[in-house]
């Protein structure tokens, strides 16, 4: 009988045989690399674009707005309605005819009965839009024109006398929530030229002479804030 070999003699040829296959396998200086397990993919997060509109496509617009004036130290308060008509110029530039006209609320010239004043006023200006591709956007603005205040039932020589310079400077936005509609809000700074010492108006003997935007012939300075529509064509 033959004698047969250690189990560990054959062991250790079986893995002499393996190492010499794969060194013949390699190449000279080539090492081997486990294959590249599965990669992660970066995540995106997608941010909705801001809405949009056309800025030039309805270069008209006409507007209706309502809201509340403040005029003098005493804080004789209007309430007030104005209508505006608009051309835009360029993406950021509208020109802008507009009038106002009210009726006093409040004041200290409530003096005697049936004696509360109305104001009225035609004015030129022009916005500035900050942001005029945006469907909420917000804007600065300017006019100069002339103004009215003078008691409601004033005869033509009487509105003649109270006629005042008219100087406005405001900021407003404005949400276009629809192609052809769009709704803003507006606060401006008012200030109403002196009249001349021959146009101020008095009031009747033995009663007082309170400082109202009617009586007092000086500069007055004031306040104004409307809500509106508008519809652009």
């Amino acid at each position: 009988m033959k004698p047969m070999m250690p189990r560990h003699v054959l062991a250790a040829g079986f893995l002499l045989a393996a190492t010499a296959s794969v060194a013949q396998a390699q190449a000279p200086g080539e090492v081997l690399v486990a294959p590249p397990g599965p990669v992660a993919q970066p995540a995106y997060v997608v941010v909705p674009a801001p809405q949009q509109v056309d800025p030039m496509r309805h270069r008209i617009s006409v507007g209706l707005n309502m809201g509340g004036l403040n005029l003098g130290e005493s804080g004789s308060e209007f309430s007030v309605a104005e209508l505006a008509i608009r051309y835009r110029l360029s993406r950021r530039i509208e020109l802008e005819l507009s009038s106002f006209g009210g009726v006093q609320t409040t004041g200290d010239d409530y003096y005697y009965d049936d004696n509360y004043d109305a104001t009225g006023s035609l004015a030129i200006g022009a916005r500035y839009r900050f942001l005029p591709e945006r469907k909420l956007n917000w804007y600065a603005s300017a006019a100069i024109g002339g103004a009215i205040v003078a008691p409601h039932n004033s005869d033509e020589e009487t509105l003649a006398n109270s006629q005042r310079g008219l100087f406005m400077l405001g900021i407003g936005g404005e949400w276009r929530f629809r192609p052809h509609w769009a709704l803003q809000a507006e606060a401006r700074l008012v200030s109403l030229s002196p009249l001349g010492t021959e146009n101020e108006v008095y009031p009747p003997p033995g009663q007082p002479y309170p400082d109202t935007a009617r009586v007092n012939g000086d500069g007055i300075g004031g306040g104004m804030f409307t809500l509106g529509l508008s519809i652009y064509l």
